[in-house]
């Protein structure tokens, strides 16, 4: 007798799913053209910007380079501290301003005019010799006109042309600040002084004693540093 054995198979199904990111391999998708070219321009503009860059850079270093003509010396200071080092004629470099400052003194000799105790002239006075200014009958006006008194108290005018030199830098750098104010001081003091010794005579026949005494130093301190040469 037969018997027909049937043994069922359930159907699975077996779905197996795969996930939609992509893989490591996966190829990058191109860019369309309206990004590759915003991607092409960025880096053209970095490559101008770093150029522009380095370009500032060399002429912020440029900038430090000066020229010290040959009647004139340099002092160079850091910060406000000037070092011992005092540049001659040439090429030189420094750092650019505000890190170093370069402060140029002239070597020849500079001339300046003193009229503080000269009259006070008209643009048309001034062009003509003393001899022919004729007399004024408003006489001395003390607030406008200069005048020195001598030993004998009398009333005389003079104009001082001073030559000078600056002779070390290094101390006129310490020291001086006005080299005008300076010497105009020292030398309407000294003028005085000279005056107040003389006469009226030997002032108005031999003015170049007079200034001669003055540009002679008096009582001058040896230790102390002497700036400017007259």
């Amino acid at each position: 007798m037969a018997h027909d054995h049937h043994h069922p198979h359930d159907d699975h199904d077996h779905v197996h799913g795969h996930g939609g990111g992509a893989g490591p391999a996966a190829a990058e998708q191109p860019l369309d053209p309206a990004q590759q070219s915003l991607a092409d321009a960025l880096r053209a503009s970095f490559r101008v910007l770093k150029a522009v860059m380095l370009l500032l850079v060399v002429l912020f270093l440029c900038t430090g380079v000066f020229t010290v003509d040959q009647k004139e010396v340099a002092v160079v200071s850091t910060f406000g501290r000037r070092d011992n080092l005092v540049r001659p004629p040439g090429l030189h470099f420094a750092w650019p301003y505000p890190v170093d400052e370069v402060i140029k003194i002239p070597t020849a000799p500079i001339s300046m005019g003193i009229d503080t105790f000269w009259l006070r002239l008209s643009e048309q006075d001034k062009t003509k010799e003393l001899s022919d200014l004729g007399s004024r009958s408003t006489g001395l006006d003390p607030a406008t006109e200069g005048a020195l008194l001598t030993g004998d108290r009398a009333i005389m005018h003079m104009r001082l042309n001073v030559q000078y030199r600056i002779s070390e830098p290094m101390d006129y750098v310490d020291n001086v600040s006005d080299e005008r104010a300076l010497l105009e001081a020292v030398v309407c003091n000294a003028a005085v002084a000279e005056a107040a010794r003389t006469t009226a005579d030997v002032v108005w026949k031999d003015p170049g004693s007079v200034a001669a005494a003055v540009q002679r130093p008096r009582c001058r301190d040896p230790s102390r540093p002497r700036p400017l040469s007259l």
